[in-house]
């Protein structure tokens, strides 16, 4: 009698039941279907197409931001789908230009917005050039090898490059290299061979100061008439013996008459002279006393 009574429960009215069943197994298929739409921007590096060995573009950005949008399922691996935004510079030779930025996506996905959309720059011939490295640390003259670099690039660039400034000097270790300009600047889009160096060298860094000079009297045989010699004199050495450096004593090989000659600089140990000091001299002989 139970079992009866339940079957016609259940079967009372089957019809509007198997339509709810119907109904909500539709609503339940269409929800899984139907997902949020969301947006994200990611930075991706400017890749360059069509541009040949001996031509080099200036003006470019480094980084695209790519406004994207789509449904959170295709949104989920767009780390891993979606590509570098692309310039194509095959229809520039030389010159400036102003091209968009192409970005592929996968299906399903909507460009919302790139920046920047277009690159305004110019192409220029690759040009190279031989520029001397210059390495610095804290209290030291660094000498490194090679001492040149070639550098290449576009030709404007390779123009402002005024040398080759050489970083993080570790011992043991080649070091790193920039381009700067006049200024110290670090120039961009600049290659350089080789782009790292080895120190061989380390010395006490080289600084300069002017120092009095005494000329030593001739001798007693001879009489001065007249006599150029400059007053102070360039030297260089360590800051720390240039500090302590008084004044120098000169020395000259003495002759009769009018004559120029080199200067004998009588140097502490570890200062030295970066150029000859010469002197111009005339003299004549002492009279003997009748």
């Amino acid at each position: 009698m139970k079992l009866r009574r339940l079957t016609n429960r259940v079967l009372h009215n089957w019809q509007a039941k198997l339509l709810a069943l119907l109904a909500a197994i539709f609503i339940w298929y269409q929800l899984r279907a139907v997902q949020l739409v969301v947006e994200q921007t990611f930075t991706r590096p400017l890749q360059i197409i069509g541009l040949g060995v001996d031509r080099s573009a200036v003006g470019l950005p480094q980084q695209v931001q790519v406004q994207i949008k789509g449904s959170t399922r295709l949104m989920s691996d767009v780390q891993r789908t979606i590509g570098s935004p692309v310039l194509d510079l095959s229809k520039v030779n030389q010159g400036p230009f102003n091209l968009p930025v192409q970005v592929q996506l996968p299906p399903g996905l909507v460009l919302v917005r790139v920046n920047p959309d277009r690159v305004l720059g110019r192409v220029e011939l690759v040009s190279h050039d031989m520029l001397p490295v210059r390495a610095y640390a804290p209290g030291e003259s660094i000498i490194v090898e090679p001492s040149q670099v070639e550098v290449s690039g576009a030709e404007s660039q390779v123009m402002r490059a005024a040398a080759i400034v050489a970083t993080e000097v570790t011992p043991g270790r080649k070091i790193s290299l920039i381009p700067v300009d006049i200024q110290g600047l670090p120039l961009s889009g600049l290659t350089l061979q080789p782009d790292k160096v080895a120190v061989t060298r380390r010395l006490p860094l080289t600084a300069y100061r002017t120092v009095p000079l005494k000329l030593e009297p001739p001798p007693g045989s001879l009489t001065l008439v007249s006599s150029r010699v400059p007053r102070q004199v360039l030297v260089m050495g360590s800051v720390k013996l240039l500090a302590a450096l008084g004044s120098l004593e000169a020395r000259v090989s003495w002759k009769t008459g009018s004559f120029s000659a080199p200067l004998q600089v009588t140097l502490p140990e570890g200062i030295e002279l970066p150029n000859t000091v010469w002197g111009s001299f005339k003299t004549r002989l002492v009279q003997p006393v009748q």
